[in-house]
């Protein structure tokens, strides 16, 4: 059984919490509800009163377009590179490190990249999460654009599968 995670329509700030739902996960669901409420969101219904409105947009989904702006973005520039230049390692890395702020990104990115696989090993064992090699190799071939949401895709999927099989 899913788990019923409810706002009440009459209080915004107020939550009308169902008996097996966790706090973090209901200000979660106003965080999301707050920011991106469209033809993406699920209807929740208040169960004080029946009416049902202040739309939640599912994490997961929001996971998986970041995924896709994530691969598409940087691939587009890469793509570029590749089409004026060829598969040129050595250009691509004097370019990439050419002056002190394309060398500002690029130590910025190899950082949050290695940040990101301690996220992923530690966050991932603690959570459960399978397939933890996934966000590792897709930050090795695109980054970290693609790499952690696929992450928090993965760790969201594992939380629900977890939660459907109570």
């Amino acid at each position: 059984m899913l788990r019923s995670r409810t706002l009440c329509h009459s209080d915004r700030e107020t939550i009308a919490p169902a008996p097996d739902t966790d706090s973090a996960a209901l200000r979660l669901d106003v965080f999301w509800a707050r920011r991106f409420p469209g033809p993406l969101a699920q209807a929740n219904t208040c169960r004080a009163c029946g009416v049902s409105e202040f739309p939640v947009m599912k994490p997961k989904i929001l996971y998986l377009l970041l995924c896709v702006a994530g691969t598409i973005l940087p691939l587009s520039f890469l793509f570029q590179f590749i089409r004026e230049h060829g598969l040129n390692l050595r250009l691509l890395v004097e370019q990439l490190f050419a002056n002190s702020i394309s060398s500002f990104f690029g130590v910025d990115v190899i950082v949050s990249a290695v940040c990101l696989w301690l996220f992923v090993y530690f966050e991932g064992r603690r959570a459960h999460v399978k397939n933890l090699w996934a966000p590792i190799v897709a930050s090795l071939l695109v980054g970290v654009s693609l790499g952690l949401p696929l992450f928090l895709y993965l760790r969201e999927s594992s939380r629900t599968a977890e939660f459907v099989g109570r």
